[in-house]
């Protein structure tokens, strides 16, 4: 159970960062949520190796003298202007933010099921990962490809 609890408020932190403080709350003082309310959120496709496929729950950040990108029908539009900044996408794996938010919901136990992310093949380096299956990387190697419900 101590190592359960360890990893309930590791996810904690986690889920504070993406904004889903309910969440957070349950997981870090260990009492369960009530099946309702539930949280719409947009769920990532990572479009390059090491985790080309895999989708995550999270948003981004955009540096101070940044610009946005635009995702159209033809993938993502940048600013002509070089040197603007860019923008940065934080994520966890969208299986992983599933069984957590279940813990948080009373069901400890998925807690011990829950394995650890390794990536295929060769990446950037301009990924950092955990295998807690958290991910930062610039925004461009995400789309937006669905909604899940927590």
């Amino acid at each position: 159970m101590l190592g359960r609890g360890a990893i309930a408020v590791h996810y904690a932190r986690v889920f504070g960062k993406l904004g889903l403080l309910p969440v957070a709350s349950a997981l870090n003082l260990g009492y369960a949520l009530p099946r309702q309310p539930t949280f719409q959120l947009p769920v990532w496709t990572c479009t390059s190796p090491p985790f080309q496929g895999r989708k995550y729950i999270g948003g981004y950040y955009q540096t101070v003298a940044g610009y946005t990108p635009t995702y159209t029908e033809r993938g993502w539009q940048l600013s002509l202007e070089l040197g603007a900044g860019h923008s940065v996408f934080i994520g966890l794996d969208a299986d992983i933010a599933s069984r957590v938010a279940q813990a948080a919901r009373g069901e400890w136990e998925v807690l011990n099921a829950i394995e650890p992310v390794v990536p295929e093949g060769t990446w950037s380096s301009e990924f950092a990962w955990l295998f807690d299956g958290t991910v930062a990387a610039p925004l461009l190697y995400f789309i937006p490809t669905q909604v899940m419900i927590l």
